[in-house]
């Protein structure tokens, strides 16, 4: 599960900003939310963590560079489990748009509950090299690192002796575990390869990720045959086709159909004739239905596009659900109809501004004192919560609509 993210210095967030899934305490007027919008844990001290979060913001304002940053994350980690090239450049970028940043290393920073304890893990890094990389469980250090100088506490016993088999652009936390360390495996298998992303700008076709999870898990399959429908009542199933060779043509063997029902008549269409909502809503689905059965963290950009918001509205309910496995959503939005309804508590509601600097800034809509009968979706509209584009309009008839300046056809 996850308690935080922070970053600092990636694309255009120059300053550190923090996601946070920590329920904010005595939210007046939102109590009724408290027990479905908040999911139990066995640690001691964060008894319960949000089970989503909205992210709001005008176009251009960082709200997906917030996401690029946690997944970035988890592709850096992941990618040291197998990447053993001794030279490589880092994909995290800095925030371009300062002398003092360009050069300066990005931050990362995660906490997450796992086997009941909290573990904070964080790492700064430049394009060529790790500058420091930290683990602390329970705020109690279990190894630090400046450059190639290792600090270890003698209970992270797993990072004994890997030092020196830890290269200068490599994390110690990715070797440890390549090693099958049981702390660094918690982080690794608990939050990092748990963390499924959709996003509007991938080219890939929906089940590119999840495709053999649907076709092997009776599970999966029985989920994704009742989410399909609430976007297509029309489609039955989804079905396998083998292509090419069949089975044994490992380079292209299937493509996927969907079979549709009506009035007695069955037909297939290839996947790729759907609609782009339901193509997104497919994914989307395939997603959620893996989370449901194997615990995760789900991260949308723009939920919005190509979903009409009732589709929306039934996906937030569902994730507001009680579920066997811990699951967590992270989306952006530009949908009011979450803050028309107040269907959201205000700590799960994030503002992304743009300063005058080109810089990026995270705010959380319970810091904003508000009337608990006001509308929360006329308020933001109006800019009164911050997050909206400022728009000047410019003066396009003066310039270009004088008379003899547009030739006549």
């Amino acid at each position: 599960m996850l308690v935080s993210f922070m970053l600092k210095n990636f694309r255009s967030f120059k300053e550190p900003a923090m996601l946070s899934l920590l329920p904010v305490q005595r939210l007046t007027g939102e109590e009724h939310l408290n027990e479905t919008h908040l999911m139990r844990t066995d640690h001691p001290k964060y008894g319960r963590l949000l089970r989503s979060a909205a992210i709001y913001g005008a176009n251009a304002s960082g709200k997906t560079n917030l996401l690029k940053g946690l997944t970035a994350m988890q592709d850096f980690v992941l990618s040291n489990l197998t990447d053993i090239r001794p030279v490589k450049n880092f994909p995290l970028t800095p925030f371009a748009f300062s002398e003092e940043t360009v050069h300066a290393p990005v931050s990362m920073e995660v906490q997450t509950l796992q086997a009941g304890r909290l573990y904070r893990y964080g790492f700064e890094v430049t394009p060529k090299s790790v500058v420091t990389e930290w683990l602390y469980c329970d705020e109690k250090p279990m190894f630090e690192r400046e450059g190639q100088e290792f600090d270890l506490e003698p209970s992270f016993h797993e990072g004994q002796g890997k030092e020196t088999q830890t290269r200068d652009n490599a994390l110690f936390l990715s070797v440890c575990h390549s090693y099958n360390g049981p702390v660094s495996g918690l982080i690794v298998k608990g939050l990092f390869e748990k963390i499924y992303c959709d996003s509007p700008f991938s080219a890939e076709l929906p089940f590119t990720r999840l495709t053999n999870d649907y076709f092997k898990d009776p599970q999966i399959e029985d989920l994704m045959k009742h989410m399909i429908r609430l976007a297509d009542p029309g489609i039955e199933s989804l079905q396998k086709r083998w292509i090419g060779k069949g089975e044994s043509d490992l380079l292209q063997p299937f493509t996927i159909d969907a079979l549709h029902s009506c009035e007695g008549v069955h037909n297939k269409l290839d996947i790729k004739e759907l609609s782009a909502g339901t193509l997104k809503w497919i994914n989307i689905a395939s997603l959620i239905c893996y989370a449901m059965i194997n615990g995760g963290i789900i991260v949308i950009d723009e939920i919005d596009i190509q979903l009409h918001p009732h589709l929306i509205d039934t996906l937030l309910t569902i994730f507001h659900s009680e579920f066997q496995k811990p699951v967590q959503l992270i989306f952006t939005t530009h949908n009011t109809y979450p803050l028309r309804q107040k269907s959201l508590r205000r700590d799960q509601v994030w503002f992304v501004n743009k300063l005058s600097d080109l810089s990026s800034e995270l705010v959380n809509f319970s810091e904003t004192k508000v009337r608990t009968d006001g509308s929360y979706e006329k308020d933001y509209l109006n800019g009164r919560y911050s997050g909206v584009p400022q728009i000047d309009l410019p003066e396009i008839p003066g310039v270009y609509m004088k008379e003899g300046s547009i030739s006549k056809a």
